[in-house]
């Protein structure tokens, strides 16, 4: 949640406003103005979403002020936006109008969380797994530090790697298989019967979506990504509770 507080004030703090940020942010900042502590609107916006996070009328009405004065801030990262803000219980329409959803998890969690889980699972591993799960831990990182700077084509290949890595550590679990191949590590597990063909299936065609660089008429580049991270943490919470 901090994560994504911090990348809100990131976006707004640049942006400049029909009114200065200190007279926009006036009466969240009434008991700070006299000495004025903060140095820039970036660390004043995530101030006020840090002190009201737990308290969605009062962090409601601070963004709707904040995305009212920034309208077209707001509509450009809509989507982004939204997902940062799902873990405050809140969303922004196209009016920019904020409203209150079912509190969840943005990327940046997932991430941590697909992690956690994982170590759980393999904690009483007969096996090492210390490398594979090294190497797990720095795609999905990678991912995600590629998704705060809004590389998406890199975030595609890191997802990638990180399923990859997964399907690695599920198959020597499993198995014990040397197959090299991704495919023959899923068919393997599917002779296992860890996964069924209908799943195999499904997540052989994610790892070649996430290699698919191709654009869709009228979806744009930023709502093609978030499906795929979407599709790949899904897939990955999926396959570490078949672990």
């Amino acid at each position: 949640m901090e994560t994504d507080i911090l990348i809100v004030a990131r976006m707004y703090g640049t942006v400049m406003g029909r009114l200065g940020w200190r007279k926009l942010l006036k009466s969240y900042l009434k008991d700070f103005n006299e000495n004025d502590p903060f140095a820039s609107k970036t660390d004043a916006i995530k101030f006020v979403m840090t002190k009201n996070k737990d308290n969605q009328g009062e962090l409601m009405g601070f963004l709707q002020l904040l995305f009212s004065e920034h309208r077209g801030v707001t509509l450009d990262n809509l989507p982004i936006l939204n997902e940062h803000l799902r873990s405050l219980g809140l969303a922004v329409n196209e009016n920019c109008q904020v409203y209150l959803v079912n509190r969840g998890s943005s990327f940046l969690t997932e991430v941590d969380n697909l992690l956690s889980d994982l170590l759980a699972r393999i904690s009483k591993a007969t096996i090492d797994l210390t490398t594979a799960k090294n190497v797990l831990e720095h795609h999905l990182s990678k991912a995600r530090e590629h998704f705060e700077n809004r590389n998406w084509d890199d975030m595609s290949s890191q997802l990638r790697k990180g399923l990859e890595s997964l399907i690695v550590i599920a198959s020597l679990l499993k198995s014990n298989s040397g197959i090299d191949s991704i495919n023959g590590q899923l068919k393997t597990l599917v002779a296992q019967g860890t996964l069924s063909q209908n799943e195999k299936d499904m997540i052989y065609a994610l790892y070649g979506m996430l290699s698919d660089k191709g654009a869709h008429p009228g979806i744009g580049n930023l709502d093609e990504s978030l499906l795929r991270y979407r599709l790949t943490i899904e897939i990955a919470r999926y396959l570490i509770r078949l672990l």
